[in-house]
């Protein structure tokens, strides 16, 4: 931890104008001392392959936490919910595990008490005004929201809200959000029939190259874990019966699109 601002200054500020200006002037050399290391910190992070891979987590769990809470604020359908999930679930190319847990951040997130404030200030002390980490988190979001339809005036104005702490203005938010909206038009004007597969292998938690025994093998293995039937010993509320009966909807229309593509 530096110190070097805060003894500087703080010893001036005692010179010039005793002990309170020297503590008033300490004060100031110690946020000066926090900026140097935390910019320092992020140049050093940013060059290693560990500070990459710890902060593609840090991405990857406020992605889909805010999306969560992006959906709970839009008032989004259980079904529009799910569509945007899945978007941004291709989008990050989630398979297997990641899914699971990428799935449970999303609904962490539409808690009608998730700690929006305590989240986002932990965020902006991990990004250290790394602005084009948090250029990237916004267009992910954006990409979410405008998926399957136009964000309703609530939803947008939570991110743009959002976008504010993070010391985005108007302009540059409304730029993310063009940019955003014109990838989402170009790449999802007609979903390819290699993406549903893509998205059906990830449901499943398995690889394209799967053998068939692997994938009926997969598939058996999804329903046995969401099926609604297998939640009942558990007296589940309907909300829970219904996200497992749309789980299991989408698993099998997974496995199905997998068979046509194999010509099984």
């Amino acid at each position: 931890m530096m110190w070097n601002g805060t003894l500087l200054f703080g010893a001036l500020g005692y010179m010039i104008g005793g002990p309170t200006t020297g503590l008033l002037a300490a004060g100031m050399g110690r946020t000066i001392d926090r900026e140097v290391e935390g910019y320092a910190r992020a140049f050093r992070r940013q060059r290693s392959e560990a500070w990459r891979s710890h902060w593609d987590k840090v991405l990857f769990g406020a992605e889909f936490l805010l999306a969560g809470h992006l959906a709970f604020k839009g008032r989004m359908t259980p079904g529009e919910a799910d569509a945007c999930f899945d978007a941004l679930a291709r989008r990050r190319a989630v398979m297997g595990s990641d899914q699971i847990r990428a799935r449970a951040l999303f609904e962490e997130g539409q808690r009608e008490d998730f700690p929006l404030t305590p989240f986002i200030n932990q965020l902006r002390r991990e990004v250290h005004r790394r602005q084009d980490l948090v250029e990237n988190l916004f267009v992910t979001l954006i990409y979410f929201y405008s998926f399957e339809r136009a964000p309703s005036p609530t939803l947008r104005s939570t991110l743009a809200d959002i976008a504010a702490r993070f010391a985005l203005d108007t302009e540059d938010f409304a730029l993310l959000e063009r940019s955003a909206v014109e990838y989402r038009r170009q790449t999802s004007t007609v979903r390819s029939a290699s993406l549903d597969l893509a998205t059906a292998y990830a449901t499943l938690g398995i690889q394209a190259s799967a053998t068939e025994a692997e994938v009926r093998r997969a598939y058996r293995t999804q329903m046995s874990r969401h099926h609604p039937d297998k939640l009942m010993h558990t007296h589940p509320s309907e909300a829970e019966l219904a996200r497992a009966a749309r789980q299991a909807d989408r698993i099998r229309k997974s496995f199905d699109a997998i068979k046509r593509s194999r010509g099984w």
